[in-house]
């Protein structure tokens, strides 16, 4: 079920999957929150980090067409990259 489609749903299948939603969100948080605990990722808001994470992987749902599009391979190394590494170029950042 893709986020798009929600809206054809009928209320009671809505809020079924907004439970399932809701579900997925808390555990990805936690899952960063405890990386960020244990010192895998820095320290930030685990909230807004999860639902900034999950926005990007969600989103590639609604532009990638496969052959058409950007190679598949080069949207995971790119968005790999951008998770762990960031946007910033490493030699460019104050220490």
């Amino acid at each position: 079920m893709g986020l798009h489609e929600r809206s054809s749903l009928t209320p009671d299948h809505r809020a079924e999957i907004d439970g399932y939603l809701h579900f997925y969100n808390r555990r990805v948080r936690d899952v960063l929150a405890a990386g960020m605990r244990g010192g895998e990722f820095r320290e930030l808001n685990p909230s807004p980090a999860a639902l900034g994470l999950l926005d990007m992987l969600n989103g590639v749902s609604s532009w990638i067409r496969g052959e058409e599009d950007a190679d598949t391979d080069e949207v995971v190394e790119t968005y790999t990259a951008m998770l762990f590494d960031g946007l910033g170029d490493r030699d460019r950042r104050p220490t």
